[in-house]
């Protein structure tokens, strides 16, 4: 299937409020089967209406197959309500990892105990229609769903309360979903995950299993190399990655307008974000202009003239070169599907505020060090 048919199927999902209720129609209007990858899955209110809903597709005759990564539990049991949904077992290296992150990024919450598990949990492992696959390790921070082999919707929300509207410290969250309805795509990712050295799919993955490919990283240097307008990052976590920060430069000094939009305050990696934009700062290039937004941005989006590239890949060294990741890259044709990406992306810059000054980028040099090591 070519690039331009699939651009013309799909359709962008803003935010939580959009996503969320097309998945749970798509739920609801299953016949056959629902697949679901997940990195976040938390023991919260949307975690427990998608669940019921799940539940209630299967008793209807629905197969249902859920593959939830084990290595997010930590991130789960480290913010908000301390809850995840399917790992209520954590074990003390788990639970020692989560305090950490909660000391680092949540101390407010450092000494509020773990939730105590849902029962519901265990009502999906045991229907005969569901199957659950959540104890490995997969390092697979990827997010899709798949409905009937004839729907498919993937991009960078997890299934928690604050990806629906905003965390407990009042951060508003801001990221995309893809829905393509199209069977033929359907297939097309499916072969891709078989394979994921096919090339020629708008599918950018890093993959372990069941070949080690890992696309993400040179997929990104390569727009930010073939921009030669315009070129605008959404980008959640940003770490100091020196030929990244240079690519950007060096786009910028061959005219190219380069918009980089970060979150004021971010969730994860808070000083190592403000490191990477104080390195760009400094540099004094016109053509670059940072943008802090009040929201919590977790979308990943690299836009050229030429391209869209959205879903669940940072820059990091982790996301290249550690987890299984999962990209959409559509032209930026002028069709509907692009039309929406750029007024979103338009309204997100909008209500930001450009980095003019070094005070705006305050951070800890401690942190920011450690955060690079680790991410």
């Amino acid at each position: 299937m070519d690039t331009e048919t699939l651009s013309a199927s799909a359709r962008l999902l803003v935010d939580g409020a959009e996503a969320f209720p097309e998945i749970i129609r798509c739920i609801r209007e299953a016949k056959r089967t629902i697949e679901i990858n997940m990195f976040i899955w938390r023991d919260d209110g949307i975690g427990n209406v998608i669940a019921r809903e799940l539940i209630a597709a299967a008793d209807r005759g629905v197969l249902v197959s859920i593959v939830k990564d084990r290595y997010g539990v930590s991130c789960e049991l480290s913010e908000e309500d301390r809850s995840s949904f399917f790992h209520s077992d954590a074990t003390v290296k788990e639970r020692l990892m989560a305090q950490a992150l909660t000391l680092l990024y949540a101390r407010e919450i450092f000494f509020t105990p773990v939730k105590s598990p849902d029962p519901l949990a265990n009502v999906l492992r045991a229907h005969p229609n569901i199957h659950v696959s959540d104890r490995a390790y997969r390092c697979d921070h990827s997010k899709f769903y798949i409905f009937d082999d004839e729907v498919l919707i993937l991009g960078g929300i997890n299934i928690e309360d604050k990806e629906n509207g905003a965390d407990i410290r009042g951060r508003r969250y801001h990221d995309y979903m893809a829905e393509i309805r199209e069977a033929g795509a359907v297939r097309v990712f499916k072969a891709k995950r078989a394979d994921p050295a096919l090339a020629g799919t708008p599918f950018v993955v890093n993959m372990k299993e069941p070949k080690r490919v890992f696309e993400l990283e040179e997929h990104y240097h390569s727009l930010i190399r073939n921009a030669r307008e315009d070129l605008t990052i959404l980008m959640a976590y940003f770490t100091p990655e020196k030929r990244f920060s240079a690519e950007l430069l060096a786009a910028a000094r061959r005219g190219v307008r380069v918009r980089l939009v970060m979150p004021k305050a971010a969730n994860y990696t808070e000083d190592c974000n403000k490191r990477t934009l104080t390195v760009l700062f400094r540099a004094n290039e016109p053509n670059l202009t940072l943008y802090l937004t009040p929201r919590m941005l977790h979308a990943k989006l690299l836009m050229s003239e030429q391209t869209i590239s959205f879903g669940s890949g940072n820059i990091t060294k982790k996301a290249f070169r550690q987890l299984d990741e999962l990209n959409l890259a559509l032209p930026n044709d002028g069709g509907a599907f692009s039309r929406a990406v750029r007024q979103s992306v338009e309204a997100t810059i909008a209500e930001a505020e450009p980095v003019t000054s070094a005070g705006q980028l305050r951070y800890h040099r401690i942190y920011s060090r450690l955060e690079g090591i680790l991410m």
